[in-house]
């Protein structure tokens, strides 16, 4: 459960680890009492990002089911070896995020350059000129 409007969460069947929810989380702004996901992630602190908001008297009867879960047979496998699967993931989507974020970059680049030449320039600036010395000769 997590405190009214906060965003940090205890897990019912875990005294000590806290989650937050993520900001790509549609929660995120809205931070409900209660919470159910499905997804966390693992980064420099927990986040849970699939998630939906609950009302305690809709599980309460379930969570004596809920202590007694064993987690890593969900899983199936350690909840570390989940934990740095997690890692793994999420450092390959960060890599991908960033190879994509230098393609669009350079994409836009070449969009908005100009390719102008010396004898361009100093066209322009011979007419930026000349209408500069008609605008002083009108004075």
């Amino acid at each position: 459960s997590g405190p009214p409007g906060g965003g940090l969460y205890k897990p019912v069947t875990d005294e000590v680890s806290m989650l937050r929810l993520h900001p790509s989380s549609a929660l995120f702004s809205v931070t409900p009492k209660w919470i159910v996901y499905a997804q966390s992630m693992f980064t420099s602190k927990a986040y849970v990002h699939t998630a939906s908001a609950i009302q305690y008297d809709w599980i309460k009867h379930l969570i004596p089911k809920l202590t007694k879960c064993d987690d890593e047979k969900l899983a199936g496998c350690s909840l570390e070896e989940l934990a740095n699967r997690t890692k793994v993931v999420n450092k390959a989507l960060i890599q991908k995020t960033e190879i994509q974020r230098k393609a669009t970059l350079a994409k836009k680049s070449a969009i908005l350059k100009r390719h102008t030449s010396a004898s361009e320039v100093s066209d322009a600036k011979a007419r930026y000129l000349a209408r500069k010395k008609a605008r002083m000769n009108q004075q």
